[in-house]
């Protein structure tokens, strides 16, 4: 018996895995990422400075969380917990859809896991918002409302619950949702913040302890054998998403080069499928008065205008673009109506259109302004 086996059992004692004796990546972290570079090839073409500056903020986005994922993966590495890891997995199941940083899988628990590499300092209140609190060289504060990971875990962790129960006959597994800061810099004030929140957000130097803790404090067992037939049902079912840059970003034809990952007739084609589009869709959340909202705004709106456009389509057993397509969407979401008169502002809204779904589509801007 080896040194880390007489370690494990210590700790573990009858729980540990007994085929691996650490973590063990089912689908390996990359850092490749389609996305970055389709953003950057797009970006070298681009003339229109409006343009251009959107993409380079979202280019920055996104580098920013693949920072915070590598950081969380080297946590993982070094753990020494004997589980199954998947990097990066989207779940498509039903009509329902989750974009999934890393699943983990042990004998006793699944684990969703988000990572933030935020910037600045986290407040968490009473009510559950979540608040990001930035100092300039004054000393002044900013405050700027984001949206919840905790509820956006909770849409990842019902969708895999769903699997479990009807694909492999698993009802009582507990799966939990971790939140990692992946930023060292940041600031945590998490002490007024509900209880089930609170344990649910973690530093990444933390990680590891965390899933030690879960292994030895939860009484539930499942087979090995079951635990990794879960986790290859995850790695061969991971559907990558396609975007439709043209549309995201209003680009003409002529602006977008032909040589992306996906064939340009599938990114300018209106019946693309709706539900491919709906990952990681934030859920609505309580935002203090006084805080500006920060720019995944947008991106939020975007995605509950094709929710309900995608919803009303099949009530009406029409072609989603029928009801808006992805131009008239941006135009709704470059206007940002209050009222039908000013929906009927926005290309392609005629009064037929105001009349028959603009009540939906006002209370979409009207619950994102509160």
């Amino acid at each position: 018996m080896g040194l880390f086996d007489l370690i494990g059992k210590a700790i573990f004692g009858s729980k540990k895995m007994e085929s691996i004796n650490g973590p063990t990546f089912i689908k390996e972290f990359s850092k490749e990422n389609q996305q970055l570079k389709d953003l950057e090839q797009i970006l070298g073409t681009l003339n229109d400075a409006e343009k251009k500056e959107r993409i380079s903020r979202d280019i920055a986005y996104l580098k920013q969380g693949m920072i915070g994922e590598q950081n969380v993966n080297f946590e993982l590495q070094n753990a020494n917990v004997p589980l199954l890891c998947l990097h990066d997995i989207r779940l498509e199941y039903e009509g329902l859809s989750a974009q999934i940083d890393f699943i983990l899988l042990t004998k006793q628990y699944i684990c969703i896991l988000e990572t933030k590499q935020l910037q600045g300092n986290i407040d968490i209140y009473k009510d559950g918002s979540f608040i990001r609190v930035f100092k300039n060289k004054l000393g002044n504060e900013t405050k700027t409302g984001m949206y919840s990971p905790v509820e956006q875990n909770r849409k990842h962790l019902n969708l895999v619950k769903k699997i479990l129960k009807e694909k492999f006959n698993i009802n009582n597994m507990p799966v939990k949702s971790l939140i990692v800061l992946a930023n060292p810099k940041t600031i945590l004030r998490k002490a007024y913040a509900p209880k089930e929140i609170q344990e649910q957000i973690i530093r990444a130097e933390n990680l590891a302890s965390t899933l030690i803790d879960w292994i030895n404090e939860i009484d539930y067992t499942l087979q090995e054998n079951i635990v990794f037939q879960v986790a290859e049902y995850f790695k061969n079912n991971h559907k990558p998403i396609t975007y439709d840059y043209l549309a995201k970003y209003r680009l003409l034809e002529t602006e977008a080069i032909t040589e992306l990952a996906a064939d340009k007739e599938e990114l300018t084609a209106e019946t693309v499928s709706e539900e491919k589009q709906l990952d990681k869709t934030p859920n609505e959340n309580v935002i203090c008065k006084d805080v500006k909202y920060e720019s995944s705004e947008e991106d939020y709106l975007r995605e509950q205008l094709k929710k309900f456009r995608l919803e009303t389509s099949r009530k009406e057993n029409i072609k989603p673009y029928l009801i808006f397509n992805n131009i008239e969407m941006e135009g709704l979401i470059e206007k940002r109506p209050k009222v039908k008169e000013e929906l009927l502002q926005v290309k392609g809204f005629g009064e037929k259109k105001v009349d028959k779904y603009g009540t939906e589509i006002l209370k979409i801007f009207e619950t994102n302004n509160k």
